[in-house]
């Protein structure tokens, strides 16, 4: 039963992880984006390619920041890497699809059923019958709030229950980007907590990602290795 419950966790933790890459893409840590030429390897590998004509251009562009986002911080997840870690194959085998990072980072392209059960968990979780899942996993990441993906901030439905009606453009709040606290949970004008440019809205989510890691390295050791944990 341990074993069983042990590859259970690993398939959970690859689920939970699976939209990492959001998170690192926004932040752009230099030690996770430094490398253009890795970046574009893991674009071909996870994301869904789209043509017109002669030309092509990859869609979810978060799932290879997942994979690049995944390695850069194992070394503070449980042991996956150098040993068998049922249901997944040993991390870092060459030609190895079966991976925790692979299955989390496929789930735009999944292939294999380790892969396929994150897809599906990612699915159901968002509530999608069939053809908007289709419809979802064909489009582009494109907010509709008239900022791009780093400068949009998160909507407040308490302001959409006596407008509800208007578009994304004309709400006038929005939550900030900061830790869950008592004060963070109060929404403001969208003004003062959403950024008109890249890099202020870059560093907000860089601030997040670096209390992120220190939080992982505050995890003591005896509870990292304990996987149900």
């Amino acid at each position: 039963m341990t074993e069983r419950l042990d590859a259970a966790s690993r398939i959970a933790l690859a689920a939970m992880l699976h939209d990492l890459g959001k998170f690192a893409e926004r932040a752009r840590p230099e030690d996770i984006s430094g490398s253009e030429a890795r970046l574009a390897d893991h674009e071909q590998m996870y994301c869904p390619r789209k043509m017109a004509g002669s030309k092509f251009w990859y869609t979810h562009k978060h799932a290879a920041w997942t994979a690049l986002a995944l390695d850069a911080i194992e070394p503070l997840l449980p042991p996956l890497k150098g040993v068998a870690v049922p249901p997944f194959a040993s991390w870092g085998e060459p030609g190895v699809e079966d991976s925790l990072i692979n299955a989390a980072a496929m789930h735009h392209k999944p292939g294999t059923m380790l892969q396929w059960i994150i897809a599906t968990g990612d699915r159901v979780a968002s509530g999608f019958e069939r053809s908007e899942w289709e419809k979802y996993n064909t489009a582009e990441d494109q907010p509709e709030t008239g900022r791009n993906h780093y400068q949009a901030r998160m909507l407040s439905l308490f302001e959409q229950i006596e407008a509800p009606k208007l578009d994304a453009t004309s709400l006038r709040y929005r939550y900030p980007l900061v830790p869950l606290s008592p004060e963070g949970i109060i929404p403001r004008l969208r003004e003062e907590v959403e950024p008109a440019d890249n890099a202020r809205a870059q560093r907000e989510y860089r601030v997040l990602w670096d209390a992120f890691l220190d939080g992982l390295q505050r995890i003591p050791s005896s509870h990292r290795a304990s996987l149900p944990l």
